[in-house]
């Protein structure tokens, strides 16, 4: 008698023992759901946080134009009193007689500059004729901390635009005054210096056929050139910020279309070309874009790296982003890393201002 209630009670804790283990392993496996579910969950906040403005980059290879006119500049932050030469470059077969200087109103900075006849203010909008491929300058800058005055250069049909930051470390962001400079008069000075650039850059045919991989999101079409400039010495790559705009989606492509101001609620693009005016094939290189990013004032995309440039052949980029500045203006910086220490680094970056649309 008393072995069958033995046995009847083991048989009970058994099953006891039985269910408990099957409610374990549900609760078990209810918690592991969880800890899933939460853990999806807030991937999606971390890489919000983390997310590339950038959302789509585009670019072309082709052939370097046979003429250009392009800004380069040893030192792009300059101090307040300090002479700083604004240098440009003229590739091509005739060099151009003369060349117009100006800067753009708008900022609480101006240029005082030298020439054959001394130093004289060169008013903002003023167009300084030259003979030269450089400037001699100083800056002044008494309301603000930071200034950035848009460069144009100009020769013929050519023109080109660069922007340099004037800073004087004498105002602190306490003390910045929020009062702006009015426009100065447009007057135009015409001072003819004597032209000592009397190089050409002659031209060869020489194709030569590219062919590189498509990588990420980029679109690369190869062209093969059939005449060029001809270049000389290690290589040499050069970035140039072409056009401002927005991209919009075309029959289901992104297209992109120049605008003097981008909404805030578009898609904003910038076209900016690298041209390789060395004589030799470059390394593998790379750019960094600093863009007007709302709520990060250091957003900076890297590009993955880029295919080797052989001499003469530029490659055309259209960028585009999202989240744009909730300013009215902002600023574009394009630079680039040549991974090589022979790479003149004068002509490596170049910057533009965007006026912007708030919505």
């Amino acid at each position: 008698m008393n072995d069958s209630n033995t046995q009847r009670s083991e048989k009970i804790a058994a099953k006891i023992l039985r269910v408990l283990a099957v409610i374990g392993l549900v609760a078990v496996l209810a918690l592991a759901s969880w800890v899933i579910v939460r853990g999806t969950q807030s991937v999606p906040a971390v890489r919000e946080s983390m997310s590339a403005a950038v959302t789509a980059i585009q670019s072309i290879f082709t052939s370097a134009p046979e003429e250009s006119l392009i800004f380069e500049l040893e030192e792009r932050t300059v101090p307040v009193g300090k002479k700083t030469t604004l240098a440009w470059n003229y590739t091509g077969e005739t060099m151009p007689e003369s060349y117009l200087f100006s800067y753009t109103c708008g900022t609480a900075a101006e240029l005082t500059m030298v020439d054959n006849e001394g130093w004289h203010l060169l008013t903002c909008g003023e167009k300084y004729k030259t003979s030269d491929q450089s400037i001699t300058v100083t800056a002044a800058n008494t309301k603000t901390r930071f200034a950035d005055l848009e460069l144009m250069v100009a020769a013929n049909e050519l023109t080109d635009t660069t922007v340099i930051s004037i800073v004087n470390t004498d105002i602190t962001a306490d003390t910045e005054s929020t009062d702006t400079a009015t426009a100065s008069s447009n007057t135009t000075t015409e001072t003819v210096a004597s032209n000592t650039n009397t190089n050409t850059v002659p031209t060869t045919a020489a194709p030569i056929a590219v062919t590189t991989p498509t990588q990420g999101q980029s679109t690369q079409t190869v062209i093969q050139r059939t005449t060029v400039p001809v270049y000389t010495g290690p290589a040499d790559l050069v970035v140039n910020i072409e056009e401002t705009g927005v991209i919009l989606d075309v029959d289901g492509e992104d297209t992109f279309f120049p605008v003097d101001e981008i909404p805030t609620d578009k898609v904003a693009g910038v076209v900016f070309t690298v041209t390789n005016r060395g004589g030799e094939t470059s390394e593998i290189w790379t750019f960094d874009a600093t863009l007007p990013i709302e709520g990060d004032d250091e957003y900076e995309y890297t590009s993955p790296k880029q295919m080797p440039l052989a001499s003469g052949m530029e490659i055309r980029f259209t960028l585009g982003f999202d989240e744009l500045l909730e300013e009215n203006d902002g600023k574009i910086t394009i630079e680039l890393d040549p991974n090589n220490d022979d790479d003149k680094t004068s002509n490596n970056e170049d910057s533009v201002v965007i006026d912007i649309d708030v919505k």
